[in-house]
């Protein structure tokens, strides 16, 4: 073998090791951008869901509460109640404002644009409560519209919300 040919072979090794390191290092490289995109979507996740909750929450609080105030506070509103508020205008718009909201933020929170973890810290006390106090109306419209996929999503999401719930821990007396 001549000098010539082992020059040769050793540029060809040496290129053959530049290029692995090169490809190691885009590996690496593809590998970092596809962790920080997903932080991002993460962040920007989270960030959506708080600025929901920010804007959506209080109207749906105003609806909920005046709607509390005139109905009463039960836990669970009887039949008489809920058609009364069937024949009340402002009553069912205040319901569906309530309901098209939450329900938004179900979808959201299942199709991966909002927080699910975001909406558990921040929310999961009142949904629980909403849900058990206008499930009934929901309901008994399935049932008058023959829809049982009528607000089934913020079902899914109350739901899962109680499924995540841990009970409180016991304070041990000192």
């Amino acid at each position: 073998m001549t000098n010539f040919e082992i020059a040769t072979l050793s540029f060809s090794g040496g290129s053959l090791v530049v290029s692995l390191v090169t490809l190691i290092i885009v590996f690496r490289q593809l590998k970092t951008a596809n962790i920080s995109i997903q932080k991002d979507h993460t962040r920007r996740e989270r960030q959506a869901t708080l600025e929901f909750l920010q804007y959506n929450f209080p109207k749906i609080n105003d609806h909920y509460w005046e709607l509390k105030h005139k109905y009463g506070q039960d836990r669970v509103w009887s039949n008489d109640t809920i058609n009364k508020i069937e024949d009340d205008k402002d009553a069912k718009t205040s319901i569906n404002e309530i309901l098209d909201r939450i329900e938004f933020l179900s979808i959201g929170v299942y199709r991966g644009v909002y927080s699910f973890d975001v909406v558990y810290d921040f929310a999961e006390l009142q949904l629980i409560r909403m849900h058990q106090h206008v499930w009934p109306i929901v309901l008994h419209w399935q049932e008058k519209y023959n829809r049982e996929d009528l607000f089934e999503t913020f079902d899914l999401l109350v739901r899962r919300i109680k499924e995540e719930r841990t009970p409180p821990k016991q304070i041990e007396k000192i």
